[in-house]
């Protein structure tokens, strides 16, 4: 059961909430508006179920984070980490940090390839869902049904769609070769799905059920802890139990901000890569003459943001503060399109060596 859990990797939760307090049961559209998206249509679904409960945006997203783990195992899952940017009505936005952690007993000179247990960092994904419910949820939804949808997804199975056969096809090797958990996203155990195929995760919905029953604390310091812990010891990983009943809870922290042609933008802070994104815009509204952007103007900008962020991250993940704001400076993004590479060889030689498009081909 523990290595369905472990493989899900650093991941980000993907999904937008929009919901009102109000009493979603009234008809009347003045009185109550919800939009829910994400990455699947049942994780979505499982969404608007707790809306029509009336669970508030943060009840919501817990159970669309948690339906996702079973239905786009790819890139969720209990075993990843979550970050969230919550802006509150009438409060300052916040970030609330989920980062993972390295095992304690990680070595500090690494020589093998970290395959499979060994690229486990200690997941927060349980307890951010876990914080953010008890401290911004309605009040009105349960913690177990909050995890109901995700149990039946698990249970009964959810059809795999085009898409989702196309990431299957994909790593198809991989998933055949492994002998690990990637056994368990197979039908039979020997074939991957397809298009139309229903997948069921019977492990994974014994998971979720013992967490629904025990809350969050189970996966740090409960009987799924200690499964975690033992499937650790018996494949080389380095999670042990005291990483996981010692993990921080999770801190409220001042995002990142820009202001953008007059709005204020907010973003996450390191490790996230949010600053990227800020630098993005800071170099765009540089090269903006006028209102029109152009597709140039984004590759542009896309580009240089990133390749900055190759050639000089901010390696400090704690006291980043300094080196933030001087890469959100406006000075900084106009040093940048200025001095970069493709900027010379363009006034040089009248036109760059690649030209933008191609740029947009390789990104």
């Amino acid at each position: 059961m523990a290595a369905i859990i472990i493989k899900k990797l650093l991941v980000l939760v993907s999904l937008i909430v929009i919901a009102t307090s109000c009493n979603p049961k009234k008809k009347d559209k003045e009185n109550f508006i919800g939009v829910v998206t994400s990455a699947t249509p049942e994780a979505s679904i499982a969404g608007e179920q707790i809306f029509l409960k009336g669970g508030n945006a943060i009840d919501v997203a817990v159970a669309v984070s948690f339906a996702l783990g079973v239905t786009e195992p790819a890139m969720s899952g209990l075993g990843g980490g979550t970050q969230v940017l919550l802006s509150i009505k009438n409060q300052p936005p916040v970030s609330i940090n989920g980062t993972t952690l390295s095992p304690s007993n990680t070595p500090t000179q690494i020589k093998d390839t970290l395959s499979y247990h060994r690229r486990s960092t200690i997941p927060s994904t349980v307890k951010v869902l876990d914080y953010i419910w008890k401290t911004y949820g309605s009040g009105k939804v349960s913690w177990e049904e909050l995890l109901k949808p995700a149990i039946e997804l698990a249970e009964k199975g959810f059809p795999v769609g085009k898409f989702r056969a196309k990431v299957y096809r994909q790593y198809e090797n991989r998933l055949l070769q492994s002998d690990f958990n990637t056994s368990f996203f197979l039908l039979n155990g020997k074939n991957i799905p397809q298009d139309g195929d229903i997948i069921k995760q019977p492990q994974l919905a014994k998971t979720l059920r013992r967490l629904a029953k025990f809350g969050a604390h189970d996966f740090y310091n409960g009987e799924i802890a200690q499964k975690i812990v033992n499937d650790m010891k018996k494949n080389g990983g380095w999670i042990a139990l005291e990483d996981l009943q010692n993990f921080p809870e999770p801190k409220e922290i001042e995002p990142l901000s820009i202001n953008y042609k007059g709005y204020k933008v907010y973003s996450q802070p390191p490790p996230c890569g949010g600053w990227v994104t800020l630098l993005a815009l800071n170099l765009l509204e540089q090269t903006l003459s006028d209102n029109e952007i152009s597709n140039e103007d984004i590759i542009r900008s896309l580009y240089l943001a990133h390749n900055d962020r190759d050639k000089n991250p901010i390696t400090d993940l704690i006291d980043y503060d300094s080196i933030a704001k001087n890469k959100l400076s406006k000075a900084y993004a106009k040093d940048l399109l200025f001095e970069n590479t493709f900027i010379k060889e363009e006034k040089e030689y009248g036109k760059p060596l690649i030209s933008l498009s191609s740029m947009l081909m390789v990104m």
